[in-house]
């Protein structure tokens, strides 16, 4: 009677493996499916993607305060600088449709405004694709700097390189209007501890699926829901790896480009002279 009951345990926990394999087959390929329908419809779907980021450098603030007998002086501007912080904005098209020329609301250029200080220099630093032939023009009332360029294919952009007397990158704000597209600014994600987060997880979750089968002696389950796992898992890592939004790869050096030294900044020149 007792070995009886032992078989029949036995049974029904095969059984009950058996079906719980088979349902999880089913719903991981009907995951997959989903997965892959949304990824090629993400793929084939074109659409003008106008995006930027900052990222800026403070020189020095107040300067006169800490040190009432000194002057500063940007090459170029007369008047002696309390304030200076450098800004590089990238702007790209992460869209599959090309932002042409004419796209750009003639009303309402592609322009970097300074708000309460003012823009000693500005300049392209880096282009992914010369062609775009990207150019700045700073006015002459120095507040703000046109963008301009011929097309933007996807992930095609520049480097602009901005010197001002603002304190921050808040002193800068980019606007424009370009036809059937919104401009929005990105802010890199970081994304790395994510995937590490997800690879121990998805390792983890494999490995209790192979000893559970395995001890059940379902080696055929085994293999069928661990290659479906890896599917999925793939799928899964390259969708969240796009959501996270990413700087294009030739762009990229500009952003996390290290500060350069101020007093060797090719790009202008300082003058230090004492006040009487």
């Amino acid at each position: 009677m007792n070995i009886f009951l032992a078989d029949g345990s036995a049974n029904a926990l095969n059984q009950f493996l058996t079906g719980a394999w088979s349902v999880l087959a089913r719903l991981l390929i009907g995951i997959i499916g989903i997965v892959t329908g949304f990824v090629f419809y993400v793929k084939a779907k074109k659409e003008k993607r106008p995006r930027y980021a900052m990222r800026s450098l403070s020189y020095f603030q107040g300067l006169t305060t800490h040190v009432p007998f000194l002057k500063i002086h940007f090459e170029g501007h007369g008047d002696p600088i309390t304030t200076l912080t450098r800004t590089t904005v990238l702007f790209w098209n992460a869209g599959k449709e090309t932002i042409n020329k004419p796209d750009v609301v003639d009303t309402d250029p592609l322009q970097i405004k300074a708000i309460d200080c003012e823009i000693l220099d500005a300049r392209i630093v880096g282009a992914s694709h010369p062609p775009n032939q990207f150019g700045v023009l700073v006015n002459r009332e120095k507040t703000n700097v046109t963008i301009t360029f011929k097309y933007i294919d996807k992930n095609q952009g520049a480097g602009i390189q901005i010197f001002y007397t603002g304190a921050s990158e808040r002193s800068l704000s980019l606007t424009g209007s370009i036809k059937g597209a919104s401009i929005e600014r990105i802010v890199e994600t970081k994304w790395e501890p994510y995937k590490q987060i997800f690879s121990a997880g998805f390792g983890a979750g494999t490995s209790l699926a192979i000893a559970s089968a395995i001890a059940a002696g379902q080696i055929l389950a085994t293999i069928i829901a661990v290659a479906l796992l890896v599917v999925m898992g793939w799928c899964a890592y390259w969708l969240a790896d796009r959501l996270f939004v990413r700087i294009p790869r030739r762009l990229r050096d500009l952003y996390h480009e290290a500060a350069p030294n101020v007093y060797n900044n090719p790009l202008f020149g300082v003058g230090i002279s004492r006040t009487n």
